[in-house]
């Protein structure tokens, strides 16, 4: 921020960081009418178990945070807007909140609503209509 935020305008960004779109995401997308901003507007949360922590690939608990976020740049890879990028992302959220509600194991109501922290938080800024 404050150094070459320029480069971002015109572009599609994600940026999977805290706070990233309150501040450098209105930054990239002022006087940008091609470009958008996808990102967080809160802290982004995320959970791990310990005993994955050198194999995330086969975490499941960070799975929950993990897929829902990469959703974001692959539905954009795919050829797809960057309205349904989000919108992909975010209905796969509310998956995840339901399938660790429905467990109902120790510490789902946290998880569930760190995740829903990130579905609320998670926003997209400038053209909705972008595309590679």
């Amino acid at each position: 921020m404050g150094l070459n935020e320029d480069l971002l305008k015109n572009r599609i960004t994600y940026a999977r960081s805290c706070h990233a779109a309150k501040k450098l995401g209105l930054e990239v997308i002022k006087n940008s009418l091609s470009g958008c901003f996808i990102g967080y507007d809160r802290p982004f949360q995320f959970y791990i178990n310990e005993e994955w922590i050198a194999n995330p690939l086969k975490d499941n608990l960070a799975r929950l945070f993990l897929e829902p976020a990469n959703l974001v740049p692959i539905s954009i890879l795919k050829g797809n807007t960057a309205e349904v990028a989000n919108e992909n992302s975010k209905n796969n959220i509310l998956k995840q909140i339901n399938k660790i509600l429905e467990q109902g194991s120790e510490g789902s109501f946290q998880v569930a609503g760190a995740l829903w922290n990130n579905y609320f938080g998670q926003v997209l800024l400038g053209n909705p209509e972008a595309r590679i």
